[in-house]
């Protein structure tokens, strides 16, 4: 089964956070039925100052948490995936399987690394 996933704000709705409450509550429901909770939080860290928490306070109510480079931090390119190593692991796996690669990644990653 897919996880259920929580955009951060949500883009389709014209970046309007979810209510605090509202994520509470889906980690809730997310820990009472052993469901693993992930958050596309591509504009997470613009989402912070509306919950008056840090991307840290966020973030832990997730299992797993996409952060992106580009939309907010103004890097070329580029996304960050935050969990379990485990799941990292699998992750890292079907990216390379979808066509990431490595070696001609360099000038996207030195780009988020200076953003």
């Amino acid at each position: 089964p897919a996880p259920p996933q929580v955009e951060v704000p949500q883009r389709e709705l014209g970046c309007e956070p979810t209510a605090w409450s509202d994520l509470l509550a889906l980690r809730a429901l997310a820990t009472k039925y052993s469901v693993p909770l992930h958050c596309d939080g591509a504009r997470l860290f613009e989402a912070c100052p509306y919950y008056g928490k840090t991307p840290a306070e966020v973030a832990a109510l997730f299992d797993s948490v996409y952060l992106s480079f580009y939309k907010g931090f103004g890097a070329m390119t580029g996304a960050m995936l935050i969990g379990p190593e485990d799941f990292i692991r699998k992750a890292s796996m079907w990216q390379r399987r979808l066509g990431g690669n490595p070696y001609t990644l360099h000038p996207f990653a030195l780009s988020c690394r200076a953003a």
